[in-house]
């Protein structure tokens, strides 16, 4: 009969778990390279960023002609989806907006109003935009401006009209006959 040696089950012991240590990181190395093999480019999932792009860059063009004395402005493209994530603020004298069908429409996260036509501005003309999800779509402090061929879409105040009383006391009474429909004309 054959005894024991004392430490050879201790030194079997540490084979085993060597060899299993060995045997699971060679499955998880075998893994990782099949799982990197099955994988697709994600360039073709991704949006092409070209198109993002253009649409700041155009965002980007009129918010510069708005600041700058410019006094018109023509959107390029026709229709052009423009993701607006602050208000567009104009307080010219004069300025003219062709915007060739392009819709401005608010940002996920984005709840105040498109456009601010500041009280400073004297002549502002607005002419084929639509305005869409945004919970003000412009708001207009004086009758300074001209609409034309404007769209609301989903726009819970298509036009806020600011009134401002400094320190002075008011008689009258306010009229809703500032926007002509196309209805009237019928």
């Amino acid at each position: 009969p054959v005894k024991d040696i004392p430490g050879t089950k201790k030194n079997s012991r540490s084979r085993i778990a060597l060899l299993a240590l060995l045997l699971i990181g060679l499955l998880v190395v075998a893994l990782t390279v099949a799982f990197q093999k099955n994988i697709k480019p994600a360039a073709k999932y991704i949006m092409p960023t070209q198109n993002v792009k253009k649409k700041n860059e155009q965002l980007v063009e009129l918010i510069k002609h708005v600041n700058d004395s410019s006094k018109a402005f023509t959107l390029p493209a026709k229709g052009i989806l423009l993701e607006v994530a602050d208000p567009i603020v104009i307080s010219k004298d004069s300025f003219r907006l062709n915007g060739n069908g392009a819709i401005l429409t608010a940002g996920s996260l984005y709840k105040g109003a498109a456009v601010i036509i500041n009280s400073t501005a004297k002549h502002i003309v607005l002419d084929s935009l639509v305005f869409e999800n945004f919970d003000v779509g412009m708001i207009v402090q004086k009758n300074n401006i001209t609409l034309k061929n404007i769209r609301f879409i989903n726009c819970r105040v298509p036009v806020q009209y600011l009134l401002s009383f400094p320190d002075s006391v008011v008689s009258g009474k306010f009229s809703d006959s500032i926007f002509i429909n196309n209805s009237n004309f019928k």
